[in-house]
């Protein structure tokens, strides 16, 4: 099933509008990796993720916001599951590297699969 058959079919199933907000997208951009993250999901191991708030603007992507809806693909583009982000928290870090100043926010976001 294609992440948009497996966002459709919620839709339906749940009288959801089909233009509300959602995402399609694979952990770390793909790979084997991300098929092991997205299984991780499908267990209930993994109930949160995070990233970096350089990596939204460098891809020009908006922030997740609560309430937003994911449907998460495995590496073959087929669709592994749907969640809604519960929570967003915002972090500042900062890391003295070879007297390089990193600074950077880590989002982190927690998510309740449900489909």
């Amino acid at each position: 099933m294609t992440g948009e058959m497996m966002w459709q079919a919620y839709c339906r199933a749940t009288n959801t509008d089909r233009d509300r907000r959602h995402d399609m997208w694979k952990f770390c951009g793909g790979g084997a990796f991300a098929d092991e993250l997205a299984n991780l999901v499908l267990t209930g191991v993994k109930t949160a993720t995070a990233s970096t708030k350089l990596a939204y603007e460098m891809e020009d992507e908006s922030l997740p916001d609560v309430g937003t809806y994911s449907v998460i693909l495995f590496d073959n583009d087929e669709a592994a599951c749907l969640f809604i982000t519960l929570s967003v928290f915002a972090y500042f870090i900062e890391k003295l590297d070879n007297v390089v100043l990193q600074v950077g926010i880590l989002m982190i976001v927690i998510f309740a699969e449900i489909a």
